[in-house]
């Protein structure tokens, strides 16, 4: 099992937390709770055990919360974070390579919530898309697996302006741009990784598949990881207690709910950018923009782009007055070639 990780990615509202608490009741899993920060982790470059120890135990996002979300009020009866604690810091007395920092974060958890580490077959860990991490992981652990979530970039986009207020600060002055840019990157860079490293080792999921047919995605899922379906795959829960209110995001009454909160300029930011990736990739998804407006508005991006940067890197959710004044053009191109079929 030491060789054996299950690294489930992709971008924020992608489904991620859902998704592994379908996994967490599996008798072949061990189910980390949250993200245990291991792709920040790889860039600490420990040089000694102490300074394993210390990030693990001080500047882990969980090591220091402890909290369960969706179940802290019954969390005490399955999980005991003080012992968490206490054995992860004895098992780094000595080890700070990242592959045993991960391993002995996963035994003590396992420890802490009294399961049996050595009797999974695999461990679960959810962290955010990290371009590094896939190659890495399979390089460390050959025999590791790695599930990445998308989801139609519109509704995604949607999903992020609803559940997190602070979209702006987060993605900058332009969020439906820097969000498209790192939608059509994640996912361009999810079917290269799979062509690379093959189908039965890097699985790509659709949200839309968890929502509307959950149980053929979750028997699917159990034949990639080589595990028996149990029915248990299809009641969410956290450390073994039930934990159904953090299924509810995944609803059919979430379909086509993109339309209304999504403004006209990031309806056409997220096709324009999102487009080829949408139909090149075999992601099912379908751009409503007309190919009129789409040559237009691809020609004023390229202008965004290079304003901000000059044409030399990615827009990283920095963008210049420049490109804010070319983002106005778009709306009034908009404005005379409008073309959505909503």
């Amino acid at each position: 099992m030491h060789d054996c990780p299950i690294y489930v990615t992709g971008m924020m509202e992608s489904g991620k937390s859902t998704f592994m608490t379908l996994l967490d009741g599996h008798p072949d899993l061990l189910v980390f709770p949250q993200e245990p920060n291991f792709g920040r982790m790889l860039e600490q470059q420990f040089t000694s055990a102490e300074d394993a120890r210390r990030w693990s135990l001080e500047k882990s996002d969980f090591s220091k919360s402890g909290s369960l979300r969706g179940i802290e009020d019954q969390q005490e009866s399955a999980y005991d974070h003080r012992k968490y604690l206490a054995e992860l810091e004895h098992a780094l007395s000595e080890k700070f390579a990242p592959r045993e920092v991960m391993i002995e974060t996963m035994r003590a958890f396992a420890e802490a919530s009294n399961q049996n580490f050595d009797s999974r077959k695999y461990w679960v860990f959810n962290e955010p898309s990290r371009a590094r991490m896939a190659p890495w992981l399979f390089s460390t652990f050959p025999n590791g697996k790695v599930i990445h979530l998308i989801r139609d970039p519109r509704e995604h986009f949607a999903a992020i302006k609803a559940h997190h207020r602070q979209v702006d600060a987060d993605m900058g002055r332009a969020p439906a741009l820097s969000f498209s840019m790192d939608w059509a990157l994640g996912v361009t860079q999810a079917f290269e990784n799979r062509g690379k490293f093959g189908a039965s080792r890097y699985l790509i999921v659709g949200y839309e598949d968890v929502r509307d047919q959950k149980e053929k995605t979750v028997r699917r899922i159990a034949d990639f990881l080589n595990i028996e379906f149990d029915p248990v795959l299809l009641h969410p829960s956290k450390v073994g207690i039930s934990a159904a209110t953090t299924d509810g995001r995944i609803t059919e009454s979430e379909i086509g709910k993109w339309i209304q909160p999504l403004t006209r300029r990031e309806h056409i930011l997220i096709e324009s950018l999102c487009g080829d990736v949408m139909l090149g990739s075999q992601t099912g998804y379908r751009p409503h923009l007309n190919s009129a407006l789409q040559k237009i508005v691809n020609g004023l991006l390229r202008r965004v782009v290079y304003a901000s940067y000059y044409g030399k890197r990615l827009l990283k959710g920095i963008v210049s007055p420049d490109a804010l004044h070319e983002l106005s053009r778009i709306d009034r191109a908009a404005n005379n070639v409008y073309a959505f079929r909503l």
